[in-house]
């Protein structure tokens, strides 16, 4: 539901400005095409995007043995495909998943070293 009213508002935003293209002139087909390449370059770019904003890695699970157990017994449990694992070198603990497919999806999550100063692979 909190999610609503940020949809609306960027509905009503592109709206708003196709509106305006058409007021001032702009054909209809311009607008459409326009508008349909936007949504496509941004349907595209969001994983890319993502990763770039927060400074994600990819990391496999020979490079993090024990993300990648606690990844698997997760998807396990809730019966979902394992998506590819990122890490983000922020200090604050966080995690988020991007991708527009099941398949593509990607697991962001910050470096357990940098979350825990004293998080080591024996402990």
């Amino acid at each position: 539901m909190r999610m609503l009213v940020p949809m609306t508002l960027l509905t009503a935003i592109y709206c708003a400005v196709l509106a305006g293209l058409v007021l001032i002139g702009v054909p209809i087909l311009f607008v459409a095409l326009g508008a349909a390449l936007v949504l496509l370059v941004q349907w595209l770019s969001t994983e890319a995007l993502a990763r770039r904003i927060t400074r994600a890695r990819y990391v496999t699970a020979e490079q993090e043995p024990e993300l990648h157990a606690v990844l698997d017994r997760l998807c396990a449990l809730s019966d979902v495909d394992k998506p590819r694992l990122a890490i983000s070198p922020s200090p604050a603990p966080n995690a988020c998943t991007v991708g527009r497919t099941r398949r593509g999806a990607a697991r962001r999550s910050s470096s357990p070293r940098d979350c825990a100063p004293g998080w080591s692979r024996t402990s």
